[in-house]
């Protein structure tokens, strides 16, 4: 800066001598020009003046012998008045510019001509003044005309001085304006560089002097110049621009503070998806910005409208416990409209109950953590006493409950969605009806998505018709609209967001609609309306759409396990028909007509024949009577996740040899099988012992299950009278076509190897799960 001091310095002095040389050498001029001018003009005069003295004398002279010596005795006496110690030059020039008489003899008869001469000769100029050269020396002339009768120029008189004197006078003028200017110039010079260091250059150094300390970062400095002229409004407004500059710079430090505090949170809250891991971190943030005696996390239920305490610090644990009980209490909380402030123990807010201030704090700091028009919760900080929040931490809060919001909303979010996840799984687990279930899907979806109203629509093909299912907050007036937003999104076989103001609603809102697609076939829709406009984003429509491909799924296994479930109804109908009619029916016909023979034998007195018609009777009654009861004890086998496989063959195992004296042997091992599998095989077992019971008069009977290499058997081996398989009665062959056909539903085969006098030996062969199974015998 002292090298731009002196260079400064340097530039002003060269510029202001420049100037005032400049000024000093037009005003030396001028007045150079004007003193010439003057002394020129005060020649001239007395050169005219002569002139009209000798033209009057001259015109009285009588003839040129008296011209002469007029010429000859008045110029000395003119020359004798002149300053300049040359004689005067004077001509008497005629009309043709030869002079006729002169005090100059030896100028006499020669011709003296020029244009000044000729103008006054002409009679176009009363006079005229120059210079030239008179022999061999330069003059200053004048001419002047002298009339005659005609008032016409008939001569000239013609006066010359030497120009030698005339020049020296004026360049001694010259010297005297040079040497005056130089001196009065460099007085300027030194008088103008004195007071530009006093007015200009002093405080232009202190203002460079200030500049230098800004620039160094010291903004604290100020310009100490109390004048008011240009100077001083320069000083004033360098001050105003230091006051803008230090003000910008206390913003920039807050911004940089409110920005190193954002990355801070967001380092902190970046990556965290435990929720308690969460809460744990949106407690103590306040800590960086204020000096906090506690802190209190509410989130905030915007469809059941109700706050949950999520976590504390710094609050006794009963006050907690009363507190979660207040909330439960409270409807229609006055947060939501509340402008955030400061609440203390004089304050309304619903939420201080007594106890929540600790002695160390009388008032709390209430951040509203809300995402656009959503509130996901309160953040509540407790202050320690006697603190006061300066509006740059106010800012700050403001700034950090903005990030929390946006992780808390994150959070509650993902919450949802994994809930809704859990629950998708453990419906499936548990099947329910479709109404049940799509109820259960739509309430967990409205939540997930904090929807205000929803629908599911299911599609039936046979009448291309849309029928709601399940709804929930939806007028049946209005059903038709949201049936119409359902068919928009079965058209185009796409998810869609679309913002409208529906008569079902009062204020504008956002609907979504998903359609229930499962391999490109339509099952059902959708649809979801939130309030507010761009409520839903391309995450909602992802997560829904996968929702939707569960749901669908759901709803065809639905669909197809009430199918399955009526075809066993009617297949189990069918066996009990056909044993019934096998059985039970035949064997009450054949006792009706041997009923009738009883009585016609009675009214004839044949009672030996009686007695044996009795016998037969009471057989074939027993034999209706097992019929009945192996009808029931299959009726009272039902399948269940609680009762393993095996011991449902063994407890019907058991059942039959009690009720038949049949003995049977179980071996079975623990083999892993589908519930499918499990009803067709015990269908199977049932089958085939009671054609053992009807057909093979068997008195030992061995059921096995076991696992053989990728294979599971199950064989029922019996000791009875076997049979010819290719000649097999109606009945019989009946029965092995429905266990045949029962075996290739489950992928397995059957194989019957039966002779007369060897007994039979049934096997259906399945494929196995590649598992590990354990084994368990038992004779019974």
């Amino acid at each position: 800066m002292k090298r731009l001091d002196s260079g400064l310095r340097w530039k002003i002095t060269v510029f202001l001598s420049a100037v005032v040389l400049a000024v000093m050498g037009v005003l030396s001029a001028g007045d150079y020009v004007w003193q010439r001018q003057t002394y020129l003009e005060t020649l001239n005069a007395h050169i005219a003046e002569e002139s009209r003295l000798i033209t009057a004398i001259v015109a009285n002279a009588r003839g040129a012998d008296d011209v002469a010596r007029i010429f000859q005795d008045l110029v000395p006496v003119m020359d004798g008045t002149h300053p300049s110690d040359d004689l005067h030059e004077v001509y008497l020039i005629d009309r043709s510019g030869v002079v006729v008489a002169s005090n100059q003899p030896a100028m006499v008869g020669q011709r003296m001509w020029n244009d000044d001469i000729a103008a006054v000769l002409q009679g176009r100029a009363r006079e005229r003044f120059g210079v030239m050269w008179h022999g061999d020396h330069l003059s200053y002339y004048g001419v002047t005309p002298l009339y005659g009768e005609t008032n016409r120029p008939v001569a000239a008189i013609h006066i010359a001085e030497p120009y030698a004197p005339i020049l020296a006078q004026m360049r001694g003028f010259l010297n005297q304006r040079l040497m005056f200017m130089a001196l009065v110039t460099l007085a300027l010079i030194l008088a103008t560089i004195t007071a530009t260091n006093y007015v200009v250059l002093g405080p232009l150094e202190d203002l460079a002097a200030i500049i230098e300390r800004v620039s160094r970062g010291d903004l604290q400095t100020h310009v100490r110049i109390d004048r008011h002229d240009e100077l001083g409004a320069i000083a004033r407004a360098f001050n105003r621009m230091l006051d803008a500059l230090r003000a910008a710079h206390r913003r920039e430090e807050a911004e940089q503070r409110r920005l190193a505090l954002l990355y801070e949170v967001n380092r902190r809250l970046a990556g965290i998806t435990d929720w308690e891991t969460l809460v744990d971190v949106v407690l103590h943030l306040p800590q960086d910005v204020v000096p906090t005696a506690g802190a209190m996390f509410l989130s905030y239920d915007e469809r059941g409208r109700r706050f949950v305490l999520e976590g504390a610090w710094g609050v006794e644990h009963s006050v907690l416990v009363a507190l979660e009980q207040h909330l439960a209490r409270l409807e229609n909380p006055a947060c939501l409209s509340c402008i955030p402030r400061m609440a203390h123990l004089e304050s309304n807010c619903p939420l201080l109950i007594p106890g929540l201030l600790r002695e160390d704090t009388d008032r709390m700091v209430c951040l509203h953590l809300a995402r656009g028009r959503q509130t996901v919760g309160f953040l509540f900080v407790f202050l320690a006493r006697d603190t006061r929040l300066s509006p740059e931490q106010v800012e700050l809060l403001n700034a950090v409950s903005g990030e929390i919001a946006a992780a808390v909303a994150a959070g509650l979010a993902r919450a949802r969605e994994l809930a809704l996840l859990a629950n998708l799984e453990q419906a499936q687990q548990a099947p329910a009806s479709i109404q049940t279930t799509l109820a259960r899907i739509l309430t967990w979806t409205l939540d997930a998505c904090q929807a205000q109203r929803g629908a599911i629509f299911l599609f039936e093909e046979e009448t291309r018709h849309l029928y709601p299912a399940a709804w929930m907050d939806i007028d049946v007036a209005h059903m038709d609209e949201w049936r119409g937003l359902a068919w928009q999104g079965l058209n185009r076989r796409e998810p869609l967001i679309v913002s409208r103001r529906s008569a079902s609603a009062a204020a504008e809102d956002s609907v979504i609609v998903v359609p229930l697609n499962l391999s490109g076939e339509p099952i059902g829709v959708l649809v979801l309306a939130g309030a507010g406009r761009n409520t839903y984003t391309r995450h909602h429509l992802m997560f829904l759409s996968a929702i939707a491909a569960q749901t669908a799924l759901m709803v065809h296994n639905a669909r197809l396990y009430e199918r399955l479930e009526q075809h066993a109804i009617l297949e189990e109908r069918t066996r009990l028909a056909r044993e019934i009619h096998d059985g039970i029916a035949q064997n009450l016909a054949f006792v009706r007509w041997k009923m009738y023979q009883v009585q016609r034998w009675l009214a004839e007195g044949q009672m030996q024949r009686l007695g044996e018609e009795l016998a037969v009777l009471q057989q074939v009654v027993d034999e209706a009577y097992l019929d009945a009861r192996e009808a029931i004890d299959g009726l009272r086998l039902p399948l269940s996740e609680d009762t393993p496989f095996i011991e449902v063959l063994r407890e019907y195992a058991r059942r039959f040899a009690a009720r038949t004296g049949i003995t049977v042997d179980v071996m079975l091992e623990d083999v892993p099988l589908p519930a499918g599998a499990q009803v067709q095989l015990l269908r199977i077992v049932q089958e085939a012992l009671s054609n053992v019971r009807k057909h093979a008069r068997a008195s030992h009977v061995v059921l096995s299950l076991a696992r053989c290499d990728d294979a599971i058997r199950l064989e029922v081996v019996d000791d009875g009278v076997g049979f010819d398989g290719k000649v097999a009665d109606g009945e019989r062959h009946f029965g092995l076509r429905i266990m045949a056909e029962r075996a290739q539903t489950i992928g397995g085969r059957l194989d019957l190897h039966s002779a007369p006098g060897q007994g039979t030996t049934l096997r259906i062969t399945l494929p196995a799960p590649h598992v590990r199974v354990g084994r368990a015998d038992e004779a019974g």
